[in-house]
């Protein structure tokens, strides 16, 4: 899993077209039985499979 502000940004830096990245997602969501791709990014991240620093939206504790 990549920061990009898109799907398609995020295809394009993986070298994949934007449907096999969304085929992709589907089937990690499938695999991990999540729903989301931001539940994947948490499930990745409490892995440690992916620093969640750069995947997440954060602005501070406020």
């Amino acid at each position: 899993m990549i920061a990009a502000p898109d799907r398609e940004t995020a295809a394009e830096w993986l070298g994949f077209s934007a449907k096999h990245l969304r085929h992709r997602l589907q089937v990690l969501r499938e695999e991990y039985e999540v729903e989301t791709n931001q539940q994947l990014i948490v499930l990745a991240s409490v892995n440690g499979w992916i620093d969640p620093g750069k995947v997440l939206p954060f602005d501070g504790f406020t």
